[in-house]
């Protein structure tokens, strides 16, 4: 945990940078991502260049990992 990671939306340009952090830290405003959360979940053990897809309230999303720090 702890791991910075920047993703790309499909069919989007906009780069989105998330950290994935303990359950009790998690603020998604402050893109601070709890590593229990679907999107934390579908990041974690991922490397550059891999999609996920987590499951949204309004349907699932895909990504695309850019880089991880």
């Amino acid at each position: 945990m702890g791991s910075e990671v920047e993703i790309i939306e499909a069919g989007q340009k906009k780069v989105l940078t998330v950290s994935i952090v303990g359950e009790f830290e998690a603020d998604p405003a402050s893109s601070k991502v709890s590593s229990v959360s679907p999107l934390g979940k579908a990041l974690i053990g991922r490397k550059k260049g891999d999609a996920v897809t987590v499951q949204a309230p309004a349907g699932a999303v895909s990504y695309t990992i850019k880089s991880i720090k």
